[in-house]
């Protein structure tokens, strides 16, 4: 087909135009790989029911702080001790622009505040986790202590978009308790949340309720004295003792003799 000028300058005018820049985007597919929560972090596990995606929980660079969103879902200690938690299991998947590696994850533990996270419990920044392919186990450099009660933890990725892409933590299909929250201060994706609101209901994040994490840790026993270590005797310290046994004993009769 003969192309007119009109035409051939229409179409160099197209070509010139600039590619549309990729941007962080609220979530993506799922991985399809069976999760099962390594052995140890087992104090409470709702990893079951693998939902249809991952959504965005993560700390971008400064071009992109717009961007930056929070995750969070919540459990329940029963009444009696609370739990001592140190490690997490947590699902999830590179997507967007690149396939990772997060640099670290940030780990808040939140109080509950009418089905929303409340008041933050404790916090572990910067821990760099064991990565496969956006799945992280994390040893909390520093236990978090809980009461019996509602809480939530929310684990945020920190990464550049323009390195590494995007890190979404997997959803679940089914609900326990309320379900899942998310926040996007920035209000980069035009969602409203701009403080913490339902993920789905308020937020329109992804379609599942819940999201997948297991907790390792054990029982607080309320009122325990911490452990004292008891010192112990080698070979040579058992020797010594016999030998100041001995001597003690001799000074004993020496002097009864000598009375």
């Amino acid at each position: 087909m003969k192309l007119t000028p009109l035409a051939c300058l229409a179409s160099l005018a197209f070509l010139a135009l600039p590619a549309q820049a990729v941007q962080p985007t609220r979530s993506a597919p799922a991985t399809a790989l069976a999760i099962h929560a390594p052995a140890g972090i087992s104090i409470y596990d709702q990893t079951d029911s693998p939902g249809a995606s991952s959504v965005t929980s993560q700390n971008f660079e400064a071009a992109n702080d717009a961007a930056d969103d929070a995750a969070a879902d919540d459990f329940q200690i029963p009444a009696g001790p609370g739990w001592t938690i140190t490690a997490l299991y947590v699902p999830g998947v590179y997507f967007g622009s690149g396939t990772g590696p997060a640099d670290s994850v940030d780990v808040n533990f939140y109080a509950d505040n009418a089905g929303l996270p409340g008041a933050l419990e404790c916090t572990s920044a910067a821990v760099v986790p064991t990565d496969s392919a956006g799945t992280f186990t994390i040893d909390l450099p520093v236990a978090c202590v809980l009461p019996a009660g509602t809480h939530w933890v929310s684990v945020i990725a920190n990464m550049d978009f323009s390195v590494g892409g995007q890190w979404g933590w997997s959803e679940r299909a089914v609900q326990s308790f309320s379900g899942s929250a998310w926040q996007n201060p920035g209000d980069f994706f035009a969602t409203g949340c701009t403080s913490w609101g339902s993920r789905v209901g308020d937020c329109g994040v992804g379609t599942d309720p819940d999201l997948l994490f297991a907790l390792g840790g054990a029982l607080t026993v309320a009122g325990a004295e911490p452990s004292v270590p008891v010192p112990t005797l080698g070979r040579s310290g058992i020797v010594t003792l016999i030998l100041l046994l001995a001597a003690g004993s001799l000074w004993l009769l020496a002097r009864r003799w000598t009375a």
